[in-house]
Parts: structure tokens; C-alpha cells; sequence
């Protein structure tokens, strides 16, 4: 898909990485595809498990996900969590959610640290410090997700589809 296209947008040039698959070709297709973008080889690879890649199962993380029915709970019990949006400016155009703050997944690198002093800010103020974070699917939220928790900040990856966020009660605003 348009894991590759995503990748160049977000890691700096010439950064160094390990191709994680459950198959050999798995891996071999996903290098293949690098090469489109000007990475020819990838420092190393591995197949399996994520548990056959750490040298301890404590190393594994994951992130919080949910959908838009529970982001909207979560609203309804705070309606100033920190909320950004991960899609490009023309889908933001066509209608976001009220509140929302638009953070293209190709700004992400170069925006983590306003998004964690907003995080740090609701911490200082006793509130919820996640950060809560959509796209049009589901995909660039969990790699924004992984940005910001690699950064230490808390997220929360609405793993869902924007269509979702109207049904689920969300106020949509179109600029």
C-alpha cells in the first residue's frame, strides 16, 4: 500500500533500518518497493514473531487504540482532550472533527515537540495526556501514534475510518 510513500515522508534521509516481516518475502516485496524511493538496502531484516525479535518480551510496547464511538466517549467525559488529525490539508478541508488540530503525517517529524508541549500542558493542568490521534483509515494514525510514543508521548490510535466520526456523533466542520 502506501507504507513505502509514508515511510520516506517521515524518517530523515539516510536513516538506517531493519525490515521486520512475517515472511522472507514479505520482506523481500517491501525492500523492492524501497528501491522506488531511493533506499537500496536496508541495514538488516527479520522474519517471525514480534517476540523473536527482543531479547526480552517486557521490550514490546504497544499502543492504545480505539474507534470513534470510543474517542467520542472519551470527549463526553472531557471535552478538551488533545485531539489531532493525521490526513492531508484538502481531506481536513473537506470536513474534520470540531476541536480537531490538522497535523499531516509528512509535518509529524518535524511537529512532535508542539504536539508533546500540548500533552505536557494538559498533564500540568490534571488532564487527560494522550494524545488522540485519526486519519482517513486508521493507517497514518498508528504511524503518528508510534512517532509520538517513541518521543514519550502518550497517544491513542483511532483506529477507524473518518467516515465513522459523523456516526459515531462527532461534530464535523468543513472549512
Amino acid at each position: 500500500g502506501n507504507a513505502v510513500t509514508y515511510l520516506g515522508w517521515v524518517i530523515p534521509w539516510g536513516t538506517p533500518l531493519t525490515l521486520l516481516g512475517d515472511t522472507a518475502e514479505q520482506v523481500q516485496e517491501f525492500q523492492r518497493d524501497l528501491v522506488r524511493i531511493g533506499i537500496d538496502r536496508p541495514e538488516a531484516h527479520a522474519t517471525g514473531e514480534p517476540t523473536d525479535w527482543v531479547l526480552d518480551p517486557s521490550d514490546l510496547a504497544s499502543t492504545e487504540r480505539t474507534d470513534f464511538v470510543g474517542f467520542m466517549a472519551a470527549v463526553a467525559q472531557d471535552p478538551k482532550r488533545v485531539y489531532v488529525d493525521a490526513r492531508r490539508r484538502s481531506e481536513w478541508i473537506d470536513g474534520h472533527v470540531e476541536g480537531a488540530m490538522l497535523v499531516p503525517l509528512h509535518e509529524f517529524p518535524a511537529r512532535i515537540e508542539e504536539i508533546a508541549t500540548l500533552s505536557r500542558a494538559a498533564a500540568h493542568a490534571g488532564t487527560d495526556p494522550r494524545v488522540w490521534i485519526s486519519c482517513g483509515s486508521g493507517f497514518r494514525a498508528s504511524i503518528a501514534a508510534s512517532l509520538l510514543q517513541r518521543a514519550g508521548v502518550p497517544a491513542v490510535h483511532i483506529d477507524d475510518l473518518f467516515a465513522n466520526a459523523a456516526k459515531a456523533g462527532a461534530n464535523i466542520v468543513v472549512d
